[in-house]
């Protein structure tokens, strides 16, 4: 099996900096973005394994970004997984009614994002 490539969508530079580097060391073939229109415009080229998408962002933010991804036959099935600082993201996400496979608060544990990073692909490859 070739390498998962994992699409990062993430405004914050020292954020995105932090989850390269584990991600790139954990074995994972990367490609990024600093909002949801630019996540949309890399997917036009390439489709990913999973997504990791800040909620939050300029020009497109993420429940934007995933509502979009929901309506294209390709990409809707990628699992997707929200990071957030906000408080209430259960309840956001339930109210916006995206498949989302999981959401990670922020700060987060760069090693419990890569567990779950890994058990994502895992049980994607079982299906």
């Amino acid at each position: 099996m070739s390498t998962p490539k994992i699409l990062v969508v993430e405004d914050a530079k020292a954020m995105l900096i932090l989850m390269k580097y584990h991600l790139k060391n954990a074995g994972f073939d990367l490609c990024t973005a600093e909002n949801g229109l630019e996540a949309l415009q890399v997917c036009e080229t390439v489709t990913p394994d999973l997504i990791i998408s800040d909620m939050m962002m300029p020009i497109m933010g993420g429940i934007e970004f995933r509502k979009k991804l929901q309506k294209n036959k390709r990409l809707r099935d990628i699992p997707f997984i929200f990071l957030t600082a906000k408080a209430q993201v259960k309840e956001e996400l339930q109210e916006a009614n995206l498949k989302i496979t999981a959401y990670v608060r922020k700060p987060f544990d760069p090693d419990k994002l890569l567990d779950d990073v890994q058990s994502i692909l895992l049980s994607k490859e079982a299906v």
